[in-house]
């Protein structure tokens, strides 16, 4: 199935597709051939679908973390980390929890066990990091 899209419009599909909702933009004012207007949601849901790490790791102090991690920023998004949440354990502030999305599991398996990270993690003073990898089945508001 295909969806037409014309020109200077933004496609925001409500439903979810595989748990993505599928967003495009078009800029362009001119008419586009029938081929380059059609979306394939299916295609387009599988190109885009983004997998997650989750990280618990408790931590020697909290804000010395955090200035190493904020420093890291560069690095993690050029290797492939596209957002994060940083969460705490309700009863111990240096209890960490780390969610973020990536653009592939390999890319941050291929980070996360990098050399380089392995000593930041010494210094950043982060004490037995538990790594999940996951994919996203479905996501939504309630």
């Amino acid at each position: 199935m295909t969806i037409p899209m014309p020109a200077a419009t933004i496609l925001s599909n409500k439903s979810l597709l595989s748990g993505l909702a599928i967003f495009q933009l078009c800029c362009d004012r001119s008419p586009l051939p029938t081929s380059k207007r059609a979306i394939d949601p299916e295609k387009l849901a599988n190109q885009h679908i983004m997998q997650y790490v989750l990280i618990i790791h408790e931590v020697e102090n909290y804000e010395s973390w955090k200035k190493i991690f904020d420093k890291a920023s560069d690095i993690r998004r050029e290797a492939g980390e596209r957002t994060y949440q940083v969460l705490k354990y309700a009863s111990d502030p240096n209890k960490i929890v780390h969610f973020s999305s990536w653009t592939s599991i390999d890319d941050a398996k291929r980070f996360f066990e990098s050399p380089e990270l392995v000593k930041i993690r010494a210094e950043a003073g982060v004490k037995s990091p538990d790594f999940i990898y996951l994919d996203r089945l479905e996501s939504g508001e309630l």
